[in-house]
């Protein structure tokens, strides 16, 4: 067997994929619709599978029971949804109207044939099937996994844990406290025990990141714990828990031969429900705190433990906008109405209201100002006093990401915006004698425009500007410099006014309107000359 003419033969059918998608996203770019992608996923998540709730058992769902429709509308967007569903549809544009094909219900495939898509159902049926099936076997290895723990804990006699602790859901290392010489570190747990809402809680706070050691930050000790669903450690809890087990499979099993795929959909979530149902109190951390990009869907067994009396918080680490288009606004956010998070942190009116559009003004939200995220201990360079931070997001390759935002219908997805960005930022600045201090937002060379990646190397060997890593945090960088330009809409612009430094957004094309949202009361303004009046205001030069 020749393996690398299959892997040739492979490898060529791949790129052939990639072109058409890539021709489906230049032609919908090209006739100004590239609304119609974010149209169906708003009419996905406006799809209610009214069935659900007619047939839903309690026991399976547990304190979910109620919210059994939304908890499975929530999940499926989460995993048929996205980015998958986003190339299926662009290789059918491609392709010139071939039909779509991919693992989807019929409720979803229904969406798509009213947006003008041919479907083949046959096979996207028969892949959901498939696809149901795998999930509901993973379902069957979370049961396995949690009676192996629980058999462990129980036998090897773990002590019970007595002293009450938060957890953090999420986390990765640059998300904890990491100081550096000067002993402060702008992470979102050093964030948590510095707001006043956070005052009472428990002095113990958990993560799931492997390999960092105990810390104390504020009196608060910070430690590794791998089991946020925590291991049954009772006889009686385990009895319970194989009493459900035998149910579960069983129940999701029948229902699934009746075209009621939902049960063996959401088996491994309802698992992790029941063993959080079963455990001791002192297992259950007071509060569980979620990153909010994590996801729209809500875990079943949150609302095990906010019955136990556990507070549930999510928090946004930035904001999220939605451009002004010519013909007004229209949601990019279109899973965002799926929420239903008992609670939101949010920076600032402005965010507050953007919650309350979609999900109405029930949503219970609190202004807390902007919440500090990633840091790393990485000393900044030598900065002049006369220095400007500046802030703008590296564009992404269109093969590696396909941007359906308002922000793509402006041309801010084109390479050639945020090189006009740099350019106009540095010249401005050069003029001045003023050092500009530049922070990408993230790695990512792989999927970077190179065109970009070649002017930023480039502007990093001349005089007057600095580069700075993108894993050390914007609230260092901005307390170091004069003032703050970002491009639009990136948050650091609201950190800059929160730390009391003049702040604004700069539009290189000039096809921002000036009394966008988005911008959060910040100045939006554009060209060389806009940019040079503010900066002689801001630094008081003449």
């Amino acid at each position: 067997m020749n393996i690398h003419f299959f892997s040739r033969l492979y490898r060529q059918k791949y790129l052939r994929r990639i072109r058409t998608i890539m021709r489906g996203y230049r032609m919908l770019k090209e006739t100004n619709q590239l609304g119609l992608i974010r149209k169906i996923k708003r009419d996905l998540a406006g799809v209610q599978i009214k069935q659900v709730n007619k047939t839903a058992s309690d026991l399976f769902f547990g304190e979910g029971y109620k919210e059994a429709e939304l908890i499975v509308r929530q999940s499926l967007a989460a995993r048929v949804g996205g980015v998958g569903l986003n190339k299926a549809l662009l290789y059918s544009i491609g392709s010139k109207g071939s039909p779509v094909v991919y693992p989807l219900p019929k409720v979803f495939q229904s969406v798509l044939i009213d947006n003008n898509f041919k479907v083949s159902s046959g096979r996207c049926s028969a892949l959901w099937i498939a696809y149901v099936g795998l999930i509901w076997c993973y379902g069957l290895l979370i049961i396995a996994k949690q009676f192996y723990a629980a058999f462990r804990n129980i036998f090897n006699s773990t002590s019970d844990w007595t002293e009450k602790f938060v957890f953090f859901v999420g986390l990765r290392k640059n998300n904890l406290p990491q100081p550096c010489k000067d002993g402060r570190s702008y992470d979102v747990v050093t964030w948590f025990t510095n707001w006043e809402g956070f005052v009472n809680s428990p002095s113990v706070l958990r993560h799931d990141v492997p390999d960092v050691k105990l810390t104390l930050i504020n009196g608060r000790r910070v430690e590794f714990d791998k089991n946020m669903i925590p291991p049954l450690n009772s006889i009686s809890g385990l009895i319970r828990f194989i009493g459900w087990s035998i149910y579960a499979v069983l129940f999701s099993t029948i229902e699934m031969s009746r075209g009621r795929w939902w049960n063996a959909f959401l088996l491994s979530e309802a698992t992790k429900s029941a063993v959080v149902r079963f455990a001791k109190s002192n297992q259950i951390a007071s509060e569980y705190i979620f990153e909010n990009s994590i996801t729209f869907y809500r875990p079943i067994w949150t609302y095990e433990v906010e019955k136990n009396g556990s507070k549930i918080v999510s928090y946004f680490y930035s904001t999220s906008e939605e451009f002004k288009l010519p013909s007004g606004y229209e949601p990019n956010s279109a899973y965002w109405e799926l929420m239903n998070w008992p609670l939101y942190l949010v920076w600032n009116k402005f965010q507050e209201d953007q919650i309350k559009r979609h999900i109405g003004d029930s949503a219970n939200t609190s202004v807390v100002g902007p919440i500090w995220f990633v840091s790393a201990p990485i000393e900044l360079p030598v900065i002049p006093r006369d220095s400007v931070a500046v802030f703008d997001v590296q564009p992404i390759r269109n093969s590696a990401h396909f941007a359906f935002s308002t922000m793509a219908d402006l041309h801010y997805s084109n390479s050639m915006v945020h090189k006009k960005f740099l350019q106009d930022v540095y010249s401005v600045l050069a003029s001045c004698n003023v050092t500009l201090v530049h922070k990408l937002k993230r790695k990512d060379a792989g999927r970077t425009v190179k065109s970009y990646s070649y002017l930023l190397a480039n502007l990093s060997r001349l005089s007057n500007f600095i580069s700075i890593e993108p894993e050390t945090s914007p609230v260092r960088v901005i307390e170091n410099c004069q003032a703050v330009i970002s491009l639009p809409f990136t948050s650091t612009a609201i950190i800059g006014r929160d730390l009391g430094k003049p702040s604004v957004y700069y539009d290189p094309i000039g096809v921002i309107q000036k009394d966008d949202r988005g911008a959060h009361g910040i100045p939006i303004i554009n060209g060389q000359e806009e940019l040079m009046s503010w900066l002689k205001i801001a630094l008081n030069k003449p």
